[in-house]
């Protein structure tokens, strides 16, 4: 009896062991899945950030003392720089010319670059991005719906429309003690690229005939000017490389600025002579010759004197916004760390929620 027991009891142990060799071992059905399957059903392991408050303290405020660094050094970049500025006090309607008294109190070292700032003169209103001049040169004046044809002195127009009606070609002249005129060039006031799209006629490159000049823009092209213009297209410039629709002034002019107190490229200073450093120090004259005709009420222009740096032209903007971008961030680390301090939890307490799948796993 007693050995049928044993016997009885190695059987089922056998039996039992085949039973547990016959269930197969429990697969995981992610790795059955392709990478196109798994993406399809977000199965795909991903890093779940925990914010927690000393990290994010820390990398706050290191960018706040980033940013108030970074505003400290670009404004004392730019306090650096010198900037003269002139408020030209003429009329473009009453005045032909005016003459005023600049003092360069400090030597103005480097490339001395002269601009023309206009104030409350808008360019970023949608009728000059409208009217531009390749569609007014393929349809002709009938495209140019923002002035009547009462307004122009003849029966067409350079390019068309507010961008174009008005354009500003007031001259500078700036002389020393002496009254030697200081030694200017309009080279590189322009990017290659706008002389490159900004071509006249093959036919006028090598023409110095103005008559030629009249008739190819006039008949040919079918161009005139605005009534406020003084000098027409064909007369810009007595150097004809640098006349017509690629005279410098005038693309320049044509590049719209973003707000409505802007400054222009005019001029370079020739560092040649008495004026290799730079500008000298001393009391110069500025002759200004005005020869557009604009009835905007309300605007102001200014002759500027200035050296760019490798922030660029001079603008004080820059620099504090920097700094107020800083103290916003220490200002906001100072508020989350009151308000942790009152209703924060420690990290003991916090509970994380239960991966179900790595938990069957671990089983």
């Amino acid at each position: 009896m007693v050995d049928a027991t044993k016997n009885g009891e190695n059987a089922n142990k056998e039996t039992t062991k085949d039973v547990y060799k016959a269930v197969p071992a429990k697969v995981d059905p992610l790795k059955e899945l392709t990478f196109a399957q798994k993406l399809s059903q977000q199965k795909l392991p991903a890093y779940s950030p925990e914010v927690r408050y000393v990290p994010m303290m820390i990398v706050t405020v290191s960018i706040s003392i980033i940013f108030i660094v970074l505003g400290a050094v670009i404004s004392f970049e730019i306090e650096r720089v010198l900037a003269i500025e002139k408020a030209l006090t003429v009329s473009f309607l009453n005045d032909k010319s005016a003459t005023y008294v600049i003092n360069v109190t400090d030597d103005v070292i480097g490339d001395v670059i002269f601009m023309y700032k206009l104030k409350n003169f808008y360019q970023n209103h949608r009728l000059y991005y409208k009217d531009k001049q390749r569609y007014s040169n393929l349809y002709g004046i009938d495209y140019c719906p923002s002035y009547s044809d009462s307004i122009f002195v003849d029966n067409s127009i350079p390019d068309c429309g507010t961008g174009f009606n008005f354009m500003y070609q007031n001259k500078f002249v700036l002389l020393d003690k002496n009254s030697n005129p200081v030694p200017m060039t309009d080279d590189g006031i322009v990017l290659d690229v706008d002389l490159r799209y900004r071509r006249n006629s093959d036919k006028l490159t090598t023409n110095s005939d103005i008559n030629q000049w009249k008739n190819h823009f006039e008949q040919q092209c079918l161009i005139i000017n605005s009534s406020c213009w003084d000098k027409k297209i064909y007369e810009l410039d007595t150097d004809f490389a640098n006349n017509g629709v690629a005279n410098k002034d005038f693309i320049v002019w044509q590049r719209p600025a973003a707000f409505s107190t802007f400054r222009k490229l005019y001029r370079r200073l020739v560092r040649d002579g008495s004026y290799t450093m730079g500008l000298p120090k001393g009391l110069y004259t500025l002759d200004v010759t005005i020869n557009s005709k604009m009835s905007h009420p309300g605007v102001e222009q200014f002759f500027i004197i200035t050296v760019p740096s490798w922030l660029g032209i001079r603008n004080k903007m820059f620099g504090v916004m920097y700094i107020v971008i800083g103290l916003l961030g220490i200002l906001a680390s100072v508020l989350m760390t009151l308000v942790h301090l009152k209703f924060g939890k420690k990290s003991k307490s916090v509970v994380y929620p239960v991966d179900n799948h790595q938990a069957d796993k671990s089983l």
